[in-house]
């Protein structure tokens, strides 16, 4: 019978919860008298299958081997706690020793922006023009290097066969932005398509070619709507209402 209740309080301790029980919890739990739990207990402390922890006026009973099972699953989970504090502090401190230089290679980053760098974009005002002096053409620089730029311009222009028909020069010291506004104010042109070609030349021998295509000529008006066509339609309407109440007045009336 004492076998059956120790039996019985190991299976209780081993369910319970890390907080352990106390001797009126067992009574309630396994439904035995005091007397028989005290003598269950007794005989599992001198086994030291139990363990026994005194709070105040009350004493809690551990299963030892859930206690140990407990402590384990205790010490794992506040090593894995203390591992990441320490690695959280590692990185605070590997970062706090990056930090300068990070802001030095910003600082070099910085300081290496080109001495020349450039952009250059062509635009004609109007690609059709009536006369070929009327042609406008635009060439914006930008400059976003540090020092200014002198640019050597070179202006073409092509027909449809790729023959070229008209050279010019021009120079320009670019500092921060500039638009140039060249006019083609003695260019003669029959009418027909043609190419805007600009070379440049800066810094180190930098070259770039620039096209755009324009037409010369005079744009075909177009032909209104002839005042014969529009009286057609409107007496043709007027016959068709005409017909269509003459066979509503035949028809016989009920």
């Amino acid at each position: 019978m004492d076998d059956k209740i120790i039996n019985k309080i190991i299976r209780i301790l081993e369910k319970s919860t890390i907080k352990g029980l106390t001797i009126t919890e067992l009574v309630k739990v396994s439904k035995s008298s005091r007397h028989k739990i005290l003598t269950a207990l007794a005989k599992l402390e001198g086994a030291d299958k139990v363990f026994i922890r005194n709070v105040g006026m009350a004493k809690i009973y551990f299963l030892r081997k859930k206690m140990k099972k407990e402590s384990r699953k205790i010490n794992k989970t506040e090593k894995k706690k203390f591992e990441i504090k320490v690695m959280m502090i590692i990185l605070f401190f590997i970062l706090i020793n990056l930090m300068p230089l990070l802001l030095i290679s910003f600082v070099s980053a910085e300081n290496r922006i080109p001495a020349q760098l450039f952009d250059i974009k062509l635009e004609i005002e109007e690609t059709t023009v009536q006369f070929s002096n009327k042609l406008t053409a635009w060439v914006r620089f930008e400059n976003f290097g540090t020092e200014p730029i002198p640019v050597n311009m070179t202006y073409i222009i092509l027909d449809r066969y790729e023959t070229k028909l008209y050279t010019d020069q021009d120079s320009a010291v670019v500092w921060t932005e500039e638009l140039i506004i060249k006019k083609f104010d003695n260019l003669e042109l029959p009418d027909g398509k043609y190419v805007l070609m600009l070379h440049t030349l800066y810094g180190n021998n930098v070259f770039d070619e620039f096209r755009q295509d324009f037409e010369v000529g005079r744009e075909k008006p177009q032909k209104p709507l002839s005042w014969l066509y529009i009286l057609v339609g409107v007496f043709g309407a007027f016959v068709i209402i005409l017909i269509i109440v003459y066979f509503i007045r035949k028809r016989p009336r009920r």
